[in-house]
């Protein structure tokens, strides 16, 4: 049990943390590039691959953390396997994969890659920041409502991920991921009270010591 929540907390600081990179990563762009403009051109992306290997290595982290938390949270939540479990289970698998889109969008300096990608107008290049935002939005409101039930989360802490949740997932509904990033105080805010709690449950006694 212990175990469980202290992957869990350092899996969602590591979401959290990750994903709080791309909002720097935006506002220096332009610094860097000695434009108020947002940079498209791939001939002046391809000289920043720093750049690249930032924001892949940013959105990686996310899908790598979200992926863990997903995990963490069904052994945590010991589903039954019942049918809402298990799709609670797959929801949240589907936003870590939708990460990994957007991580494998974000090493590409095509005309039809990196541009649009970095103006978000193009459907076929912010799908995994869709699927990211549909699929979590769901799975923060079914967390926070099992999770209460189950008494792993006290009444402050499921009202603010299922309030995230919704706010993640009604704008995506319109086309507009922009909602995920309520998720980073959440990813925080998880991370530190499950790190905490984690020192707090007595560890369990060795097989070895059950037998003796």
């Amino acid at each position: 049990m212990r175990q469980t929540y202290r992957i869990i907390g350092l899996a969602a600081l590591l979401a959290g943390l990750s994903y709080l990179v791309q909002p720097f990563v935006v506002a220096l762009v332009p610094v860097v590039f000695g434009t108020t403009e947002m940079v498209t051109d791939p001939a002046v992306l391809r000289g920043a691959l720093w750049l690249a290997f930032i924001e892949t290595s940013a959105f990686l982290g996310v899908a790598v953390g979200m992926g863990l938390l997903v995990v963490g949270m069904d052994e945590l939540l010991d589903s039954p396997g019942s049918v809402l479990s298990r799709a609670h289970l797959f929801l949240g698998i589907a936003a870590a994969l939708g990460w990994l889109v957007v991580a494998s969008a974000a090493t590409s300096f095509g005309q039809e890659g990196r541009s649009v990608f970095f103006q978000a107008q193009a459907l076929d290049i912010v799908t995994g920041a869709f699927v990211a935002s549909l699929a979590s939005g769901i799975w923060w409101i079914g967390t926070a409502l099992r999770s209460r039930r189950a008494g792993i989360f006290g009444r402050p802490l499921a009202v603010f991920a299922g309030l995230v949740g919704a706010f993640t997932l009604l704008p995506s509904l319109f086309g507009l991921p922009w909602g995920l990033l309520f998720q980073i105080p959440l990813f925080i805010v998880l991370g530190i009270a499950f790190l905490r709690r984690a020192g707090n449950v007595p560890p369990q006694p060795s097989i070895e010591a059950l037998r003796a």
